[in-house]
C-alpha cells in the first residue's frame, strides 16, 4: 500500500487498472493498494472464522444500523473511523464467541454503545401489551450527566435478525420510557440493552446488558 501526496489521484476514491485509491476520513493523503489476486488455494480454518465472524458482524451491525451510528458515534472520532467499522473492530475482538464454524455474538459481553457517561442505574424491564416498559434511577446529582440526556433502547431479535430501538427517548430525570413492539411478531425472543445519550449528541454512556425477554 502506499500514500497518493500529489498528482491526479490525490483525493479520489476508487479501482482504477486494479488499483484501488480511498481518500482517508481523517484528511490523510489518498492510499492506493494493488488488487489482490484471487488464490486458488483453499482457506484455512482461522481465514473461514475470520469471513464468519466478519458476516456476523456486518449482519447484525445492519439490523441496529441507526442505533449503532449513534452508539458509536463518539468512539469512532478516538478510533478515527466511522461508526460500522469501530463497531466492527470493537466487536470481533470482544464479543465474539466458540470455536468455528460456531461462532457467534457474546450478548452479555456485547457494548451496542460505548463511551464515557456515567450509564444508567437501578433499571429494571418488563412486558406490557405495548412492548417493553424501561426504568432507571432519574437522579441528575452525579458528575458528568445532565437531566436532558435521553434514553437509548434496544431489543434484538436473533431469530429475526431484527433490532427494534428508541434513540431518542426520556430524558433522564424522568425515569421511565416504553420501547413499543407493534410490528413485531410475538413469541420471539430479545436480547436487551439500555444506555444514555448527551441532549446534542456530544456524549454517550456505555450500553447495559438486561438480559432476555420474550414478546
Amino acid at each position: 500500500m502506499a500514500n497518493v501526496v500529489s498528482g491526479p489521484a490525490t483525493g479520489y476514491s476508487g479501482t482504477v487498472g486494479g488499483v484501488t485509491y480511498s481518500q482517508q476520513p481523517n484528511g490523510a493523503p489518498t492510499t492506493a493498494k494493488q488488487k489482490n489476486k484471487k488464490s486458488d488455494k483453499p482457506l484455512t480454518p482461522g481465514q473461514l472464522s475470520v469471513c464468519m465472524d466478519t458476516a456476523i458482524t456486518a449482519a447484525f451491525i445492519k439490523s441496529i444500523e441507526n442505533f449503532a451510528k449513534a452508539g458509536y458515534a463518539i468512539q469512532a472520532k478516538k478510533d478515527r473511523m466511522n461508526q460500522h467499522n469501530s463497531m466492527v473492530r470493537y466487536m470481533r475482538a470482544t464479543a465474539l464467541t466458540g470455536v468455528y464454524p460456531e461462532r457467534k455474538i457474546d450478548f452479555p459481553r456485547l457494548l451496542v454503545s460505548k463511551g464515557e457517561m456515567p450509564a444508567p442505574r437501578d433499571v429494571t424491564v418488563t412486558v406490557n401489551e405495548f412492548g417493553f416498559v424501561f426504568t432507571w434511577n432519574p437522579e441528575t446529582n452525579i458528575k458528568a450527566v445532565h437531566y436532558s440526556d435521553q434514553i437509548m433502547l434496544l431489543a434484538y431479535f436473533p431469530e429475526l435478525n431484527s433490532g427494534e430501538s428508541h434513540i431518542g427517548g426520556a430524558q433522564r430525570y424522568i425515569g421511565k420510557d416504553l420501547l413499543a413492539l407493534s410490528g413485531v411478531e410475538h413469541g420471539y425472543v430479545a436480547e436487551i440493552y439500555i444506555s444514555f445519550i448527551a441532549n446534542d449528541r456530544s456524549s454517550v454512556s456505555n450500553s447495559i446488558y438486561l438480559g432476555q425477554l420474550t414478546w
